[in-house]
This record gives C-alpha cells, sequence and structure tokens, in this order.
C-alpha cells in the first residue's frame, strides 16, 4: 500500500468515525436530560435513537465522503494494476479505471435495475479468441426517505454457444436481485443444483434447453471455485453475468491488513472470465 492510499485510508476512518459520533449525539443528549430531570430513561433513549436514525439516513442521503471515495478509486487502480502483470492475463486487453458499462447493457440482463446506477473499472479483453467485456458496477434504491445499496459487484458479458432462454435468470440463493420481467419458479434441476440457485423463467421450454445437466455440472463448478455469488441470464448470444463482491480482495476495506500477498487472490478474482468461456463459450 503506497502512502497516499495509507493517508487516504486514515482520512476515511477518521470521517465515518466522526460521523456517527456526531449522528449518536442525540442519545448522549437525551440520556443526560432524562437523568438531570428525573425523566424517563427509555422514553429519552426512544427518542435518541429516532433522532439518530433520521441523522443516519440524511447522511446517508447527501453526505459525500470524499476521502473514502479516493481511497476506493486509488486501492482499486493500485491493487488491479499490480495484478494484471502488464497486461498479460488476457490478449488485447484494455483497462480504464474511470469508465464502465453503460446501463443498456445492464438492463439486458433481464434481472438488474439501473435506478442509481455507478460503474468503473471497464475491461475489454480476449481469451481463445472469445472477446469480452466486464466492469464494477453498483446500484442503490430509494427506501424510507434515504437510499439503500441493491447490489454491488462484477457484471461480464461474454459471447456463448448456449441456447437462447428468453428471460430466464438462474441466481445464487444469496443474491437479491430485481427480476425485470418476472416469470415463474423454474424447477426442473438436480438436488444439489436446487440447493444453491433459484431458476426463474417466463418460458419453461427454454429453460429447460438451457439447464441441462451439463450446464448445472459446469456452473455449480465455478461456483465452488469462486467466493462471489452467481447471477446470470442468456440471451441473443450471451451471457450475462453478474458475480457478487462478497469475500473480494478488491473491494476496499478501511480496517485490515493489506500486502503483496493480496496480488494472487486478485489476480484469480480478474480471471473469472476464464471460467465461464473455457465452460460456455469454447465447445
Amino acid at each position: 500500500m503506497s502512502d497516499r492510499l495509507e493517508q487516504l485510508r486514515k482520512k476515511a476512518i477518521i470521517s465515518k468515525v466522526g460521523s456517527q459520533v456526531v449522528c449518536a449525539l442525540p442519545i448522549l443528549f437525551m440520556l443526560i436530560y432524562a437523568i438531570t430531570n428525573d425523566e424517563n430513561i427509555f422514553a429519552a433513549l426512544f427518542g435518541g435513537f429516532i433522532m439518530y436514525s433520521l441523522l443516519r439516513v440524511l447522511y446517508a442521503t447527501f453526505s459525500k465522503n470524499k476521502s473514502y471515495t479516493e481511497f476506493v478509486q486509488l486501492y482499486k487502480r493500485e491493487m488491479i494494476t499490480n495484478a494484471l502483470n502488464g497486461g498479460q492475463l488476457y490478449e488485447d486487453m484494455k483497462f480504464n479505471f474511470e469508465s464502465g458499462i453503460n446501463p443498456e447493457a445492464v438492463l439486458s440482463s433481464g434481472f438488474l435495475t439501473t435506478n442509481r446506477y455507478y460503474s468503473d473499472c471497464f475491461m475489454s479483453a480476449s481469451y481463445n479468441n472469445i472477446e469480452f467485456v466486464q466492469a464494477d458496477i453498483r446500484n442503490v434504491r430509494g427506501e424510507r426517505g434515504g437510499y439503500v445499496l441493491e447490489y454491488d459487484g462484477t457484471f461480464m458479458v461474454i459471447p456463448t454457444y448456449l441456447p437462447d432462454a428468453s428471460v430466464t435468470v438462474i441466481a445464487n440463493k444469496n443474491v437479491d436481485i430485481s427480476y425485470i420481467l418476472p416469470g415463474k419458479d423454474y424447477t426442473n434441476t438436480t438436488q444439489g443444483f436446487k440447493n444453491l440457485f433459484n431458476v426463474n423463467s417466463n418460458n419453461h421450454e427454454k429453460a429447460s434447453a438451457l439447464i441441462t445437466p451439463d450446464f448445472m455440472g459446469k456452473l455449480l463448478n465455478i461456483q465452488n471455485r469462486i467466493t462471489g455469488r452467481i447471477a446470470l441470464s442468456v440471451r441473443d448470444g450471451y451471457m450475462y453475468i453478474f458475480i457478487t463482491k462478497h469475500g473480494s480482495k478488491l473491494k476496499p476495506r478501511l480496517f485490515g491488513k493489506y500486502d503483496d500477498s493480496m496480488k494472487a487472490d486478485i489476480t484469480a478474482e480478474l480471471s473469472r472470465a476464464k471460467l465461464f468461456i473455457d465452460a460456455f463459450s469454447v465447445k
């Protein structure tokens, strides 16, 4: 970790802790007021927690933690540049930290919305003569006067030989997604597949053509090899793949150890497209 990155990390920690302390002040004030005026302590604490929650919503809605934003951007730049090995990971690789995938491509997946959408770390590359693109994406939705993170992860668009499955979405049960064109649950899968994935489709005949024993075995194998959780669809000759940042080394942490040993883990994350191409793009 560079000196600049460490400096931004410390500033982001101070900002984050400071906001929590400021938001918690009403609880302290209400408690002191209740004690000094012989009022009901529990009622005072309840009032304090209401004000605390309101301040947290206002902070999440209007605050822009510049230090944390700069920390995230520089972290990705340093860690990814270090792991890309000078462009040897893929063929014809192009990487742009500021650019992302346009929301129209994300909507084409049939299972991700783009209300307050943000994307960066765009990569285009080729592997075994299969060209693909990927980027980091995140989206928040309005809820109770504030905003809640809806998804945060990596999105890939990879050509495939698999049959078009209309709007059939296969998602790890731990992925919270929004179906743009919801269908019905498809349950004609093996028990092992059913234990890990939900399948939703508006055309069960096409879903049956896609979700074969070979497909299920390959997808289970990929899911077991990576830490992020998978959701995907197959439409018009492309696989639209979303992988959550669960366990991701590319997800910056304000607290924790950063060293060169993370390079192998990050390289493995950036290599995940190879798993899908080997399984579903090359016959």
